[in-house]
């Protein structure tokens, strides 16, 4: 019997800042890792509309599609286009585990949750003729002997010199804003050292990446980030991990709590193993912020010593920070920014506070009926879809985009980046991030607040221009 063909995509949103004009896209992992499980009944193409377009007339038998909130509504309309055609669609990925209801409006079936319990089965069915609408196994799958993603199946070329990899799942801190313990569960889950070391392997004996006029990278090989949403989550695993890189001289990056800072242990293997920054969510100077949101294990009073600590070790720090929480007013931006160039942070990201469906912050916001914008296509963690508590709407983008605007200034950018560990690397993405900054933010040099004449009453309800 002749193979079936499969289409897998990875919709691009319409607000999505990793555009195709800019060919700074990362590659992607969930896909690839679908097709890894995917029988040999099926010839697969995957396409990724970051860096590629949809052909709507190719010739498949099934479509798969996985996004995230703020590619959902563009995946919808990928999918309805496909099933117009009398293609079937399958939905699969985080936004419509969340929204099952929602997202089986468009699409033959849905897969909830992770695809390993249940996408072989549903190829299964697809081939005799009996798929379901639903598919969702009650327990989370085993994190041994993954088979390793496809990244064959993807044109290498079209992106940023780095490779993803995943070591585990699942986090037991359940912060309010947070979807990644609603999909992947409330607990760590580990693959096995031995698994990850084999895909290691095989990644670090991957030639030089050619072709890469735009962009190259600064390390001899591509970089490896970890897509793990905590590294040091079970500090033993991470500094066998740590140990187990050490011979292959692989730069690496990945998601950490700064935690980190207080283990001498972690941090001298993770800097003999080869990390070249973490990815680290203070996500806010305040502790009254940090305590509400479900993250009081940060301790805003030991930032800065935590921060030195790392930089001392040659790590860099790639900072989040969320704005609009409830106990931010327009000050929290100058202390921000203050913060940031006081610790002379590598690079940063300002984030909206956006209550993505199936979170804890969701439920809360839609209780107190302070959500105010119901379009997917703005929760991407740059648009203003609730009402804060202390500012306005308009208030918190300006002070978003005017931080963004300052640390990103030539000023700031030398300023922070002179005399820190990997000096050239955080040159390179605070730069690039400069020209993205361009491309999806207003240029906003003074906040509306800062402007004479502007006022504002203490209960943040009435506000207008004098």
């Amino acid at each position: 019997m002749p193979k079936k063909k499969l289409l897998l995509i990875t919709p691009m949103g319409r607000n999505t800042a990793m555009g195709r004009d800019f060919k700074f896209a990362y590659p992607t992992i969930g896909i690839p890792a679908v097709a890894a499980i995917t029988s040999d009944d099926f010839d697969i193409t995957i396409v990724d509309e970051v860096v590629e377009d949809i052909n709507f007339d190719m010739d498949v038998d099934l479509v798969g599609i996985s996004s995230m909130t703020p590619m959902a509504m563009r995946a919808y309309e990928v999918a309805d286009r496909f099933r117009s055609k009398g293609i079937p669609v399958v939905l699969g990925g985080l936004h419509p585990s969340s929204v099952p209801d929602e997202a089986i409006q468009h699409a033959d079936a849905v897969v909830i949750g992770e695809a390993e319990g249940t996408w072989p089965t549903l190829c299964r069915d697809f081939l005799n003729g009996k798929m379901k609408r639903f598919y969702k196994i009650d327990d989370h799958p085993s994190m041994e002997n993954l088979p390793i993603p496809r990244r064959d199946l993807l044109d290498i070329k079209k992106y940023f010199p780095i490779q993803i990899i995943e070591t585990s799942r699942g986090c037991p801190f359940a912060c309010d804003f947070c979807a990644v313990s609603s999909f992947y569960g409330g607990k760590f889950r580990y693959r096995p050292i031995k698994d990850v070391e084999r895909e290691i392997k095989m990644v670090s004996e991957q030639p030089v990446r050619k072709g890469l006029a735009r962009f190259k990278s600064p390390y001899p090989r591509d970089a490896i980030f970890f897509a793990d949403s905590n590294i040091i989550g079970n500090k033993a695993y991470a500094k066998e991990l740590f140990n187990m890189l050490i011979p292959y001289k692989v730069k690496w990056q990945s998601y950490s709590t700064i935690s980190i800072a207080r283990d001498d242990e972690l941090l001298k293997l993770a800097q003999k193993s080869g990390c070249v920054s973490l990815a680290i969510g203070f996500e806010s100077v305040s502790q009254d912020n940090l305590n509400k949101m479900g993250k009081s294990f940060n301790k805003a009073a030991d930032f800065e010593w935590q921060i030195k600590k790392i930089h001392d070790h040659g790590i860099g720090i790639m900072a989040s920070f969320i704005f609009g929480l409830d106990s931010d007013d327009v000050s929290v931006f100058e202390k921000t920014l203050k913060f940031i160039n006081k610790n002379k942070i590598d690079s940063s990201f300002f984030l909206i506070s956006t209550p993505l469906p199936n979170t804890v912050l969701h439920k809360k916001l839609e209780a107190e009926g302070r959500i105010i914008d119901r379009n997917w296509d703005n929760y991407d963690c740059t648009h203003v879809v609730f009402k804060p508590k202390q500012m306005k709407p308009e208030e918190l983008l300006d002070g978003v985009n005017w931080l963004w605007n300052r640390t990103l200034s030539h000023k700031s950018i030398w300023k922070r980046l002179i005399g820190t560990p990997q000096f050239l690397y955080f040159v390179v993405m605070n730069y690039a991030m400069k020209y993205l900054h361009k491309k999806i933010h207003p240029i906003v040099d003074t906040p509306m607040w800062m402007k004479e004449g502007y006022k504002r009453d203490a209960a943040q309800d009435n506000i207008s221009n004098a």
